[in-house]
């Protein structure tokens, strides 16, 4: 399982040891565990992917992953995956580069959030429904990036966008950033915050999203028993409103800070 996580044993593209690979047009299915679609592993290794279908159907198979430095960018690509563990857009151990343009994800596995963050995830014009996780996770000091894009997820026990530090080993700091531009968040569940915040400093800035959280809580931290030293694993977070539309209540317990800035009208 760590080889095909780290580095992309048993992908249906794969790009090792400053290897490059462009595809334009065609498909990529895979069906094994840990089958990842197309991988790039490696500071000089890069995919390119043009209006290509990838289908990942097993268990820790994502659509694509960047690891230790690898790079991979998508226009109009078209990602499904259905097993758990198996984050259509994500990187891993040592981090990587994914940007993509277009395209629309669909994601339904267990703990298979739309992007899972341990790099830089650089996502316009995006389309991702998720049915067994958040639309986003960030672990550390890493980022996501959207702009004009649609997020929906609405599971029961998760949020739409988690920011963490797990502390496993494999991902270093306690910085997440997520920045959103215009599209749409929303997450359908009626229990479930559309931001969360625990064990990490979580930075927050949102410019005309339009926003929808059926449990009417748009941002919760605190600490839990996931993650972190019990009675030392709250969140902090650092969110900034521009030219946005909030409806809904920010939560924090007594472990966590809340830091909220509006401007522009918001």
């Amino acid at each position: 399982d760590d080889n095909s996580s780290f580095y992309g044993l048993n992908a249906g593209v794969l790009a090792a040891s400053a290897g490059r690979v462009i595809l334009n047009g065609g498909t990529i299915s895979t069906s094994g565990t840990g089958a990842n679609g197309a991988f790039a592993t490696g500071s000089e290794s890069a995919v390119t992917l043009n209006n290509v279908t990838i289908t990942a159907t097993g268990d820790g198979g994502h659509g694509v992953m960047a690891t230790q430095g690898g790079t991979i960018a998508l226009t109009g690509v078209d990602i499904t995956t259905s097993g758990a563990n198996a984050a259509p857009i994500a990187t891993d151990r040592g981090g990587g580069t994914i940007t993509a343009s277009g395209g629309t994800i669909i994601t339904s596995g267990q703990d298979s959030p739309c992007y899972s963050s341990t790099g830089v995830l650089d996502i316009t014009d995006g389309a991702c429904s998720a049915t067994g996780a958040e639309a986003v996770v960030i672990e550390g000091s890493n980022s996501v990036i959207l702009t004009d894009s649609a997020l929906t997820t609405g599971v029961a026990g998760k949020w739409g966008v988690l920011t963490y530090q797990s502390f496993s080993g494999d991902v270093t700091g306690s910085d997440g950033v997520f920045t959103m531009t215009g599209g749409s968040l929303s997450a359908t569940d009626a229990n479930s915050p559309l931001f969360y915040v625990t064990n990490t400093t979580g930075n927050i800035t949102l410019k005309g999203v339009q926003l929808s959280a059926a449990s009417e809580t748009l941002l919760s931290a605190e600490g839990n028993d996931r993650w972190g030293v019990s009675g030392a694993n709250g969140g902090t977070v650092n969110f900034t409103a521009d030219a946005q539309i909030l409806t809904g209540n920010f939560a924090a317990d007594n472990l966590s800070n809340l830091n909220v800035t509006l401007m522009n009208a918001s």
